[in-house]
Protein backbone atom coordinates (compact mmCIF):
# COMPACT_ATOMS: atom_id res chain seq x y z
CA UNK A 1 0.00 0.00 0.00
CA UNK A 2 2.88 2.38 0.69
CA UNK A 3 4.19 2.03 -2.83
CA UNK A 4 1.15 3.46 -4.58
CA UNK A 5 1.64 6.99 -3.25
CA UNK A 6 5.24 7.25 -4.32
CA UNK A 7 4.55 5.78 -7.76
CA UNK A 8 1.85 8.38 -8.39
CA UNK A 9 4.22 11.19 -7.37
CA UNK A 10 7.30 9.63 -8.98
CA UNK A 11 7.76 12.35 -11.61
CA UNK A 12 7.59 15.06 -8.97
CA UNK A 13 9.93 13.30 -6.55
CA UNK A 14 12.63 12.59 -9.11
CA UNK A 15 12.15 15.59 -11.42
CA UNK A 16 15.58 17.08 -10.75
CA UNK A 17 17.27 13.68 -11.02
CA UNK A 18 15.90 13.09 -14.51
CA UNK A 19 16.75 16.62 -15.62
CA UNK A 20 20.37 15.92 -14.70
CA UNK A 21 20.34 12.50 -16.40
CA UNK A 22 18.52 12.29 -19.68
CA UNK A 23 15.39 14.32 -19.42
CA UNK A 24 12.12 12.61 -18.65
CA UNK A 25 12.74 9.62 -20.91
CA UNK A 26 13.65 7.39 -17.94
CA UNK A 27 10.36 7.96 -16.11
CA UNK A 28 8.26 5.48 -18.15
CA UNK A 29 10.98 2.84 -17.85
CA UNK A 30 11.18 3.07 -14.07
CA UNK A 31 7.39 3.18 -13.65
CA UNK A 32 6.97 0.22 -16.02
CA UNK A 33 9.51 -1.89 -14.14
CA UNK A 34 7.93 -0.79 -10.86
CA UNK A 35 4.45 -1.90 -11.98
CA UNK A 36 5.79 -5.17 -13.38
CA UNK A 37 7.67 -5.91 -10.16
CA UNK A 38 4.53 -5.08 -8.19
CA UNK A 39 2.58 -7.68 -10.17
CA UNK A 40 5.28 -10.30 -9.75
CA UNK A 41 5.54 -9.48 -6.03
CA UNK A 42 1.85 -10.21 -5.57
CA UNK A 43 2.32 -13.60 -7.16
CA UNK A 44 5.44 -14.37 -5.10
CA UNK A 45 3.89 -13.24 -1.84
CA UNK A 46 0.95 -15.59 -2.42
CA UNK A 47 3.38 -18.47 -2.79
CA UNK A 48 5.39 -17.34 0.24
CA UNK A 49 2.24 -17.08 2.39
CA UNK A 50 1.51 -20.75 1.77
CA UNK A 51 4.88 -21.71 3.22
CA UNK A 52 5.59 -18.98 5.80
CA UNK A 53 3.49 -17.00 8.25
CA UNK A 54 1.99 -13.62 7.48
CA UNK A 55 4.41 -11.95 9.89
CA UNK A 56 7.48 -13.52 8.31
CA UNK A 57 6.42 -12.53 4.80
CA UNK A 58 5.48 -9.05 5.99
CA UNK A 59 8.80 -8.58 7.76
CA UNK A 60 10.80 -9.61 4.70
CA UNK A 61 8.64 -7.40 2.49
CA UNK A 62 9.04 -4.42 4.81
CA UNK A 63 12.79 -4.99 4.97
CA UNK A 64 13.09 -5.05 1.18
CA UNK A 65 10.91 -1.95 0.90
CA UNK A 66 13.13 -0.02 3.33
CA UNK A 67 16.30 -1.36 1.69
CA UNK A 68 15.08 -0.19 -1.71
CA UNK A 69 14.23 3.25 -0.35
CA UNK A 70 17.61 3.62 1.36
CA UNK A 71 19.52 2.49 -1.73
CA UNK A 72 17.49 4.92 -3.85
CA UNK A 73 19.15 7.77 -1.95
CA UNK A 74 22.52 6.85 -3.45
CA UNK A 75 21.60 6.28 -7.12
CA UNK A 76 23.64 8.06 -9.78
CA UNK A 77 22.13 6.64 -12.98
CA UNK A 78 18.71 5.69 -14.29
CA UNK A 79 19.47 1.96 -14.42
CA UNK A 80 20.33 2.06 -10.71
CA UNK A 81 16.99 3.72 -10.00
CA UNK A 82 15.25 0.99 -12.00
CA UNK A 83 16.91 -1.62 -9.80
CA UNK A 84 16.44 0.06 -6.40
CA UNK A 85 13.03 1.69 -6.85
CA UNK A 86 11.52 -0.73 -9.34
CA UNK A 87 12.86 -4.14 -8.36
CA UNK A 88 14.14 -4.26 -4.77
CA UNK A 89 11.45 -2.03 -3.33
CA UNK A 90 8.54 -4.00 -4.73
CA UNK A 91 9.44 -7.59 -3.97
CA UNK A 92 7.07 -9.22 -1.51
Amino acid sequence: MLGFGSSNAFGILFHDFFLEQDGASGVPLVIGVYNGALSIAGFLSGIALKKYSFRQVGLVGAGLFVLGDVLTIFVQRTYQLVFTFGVIREQL
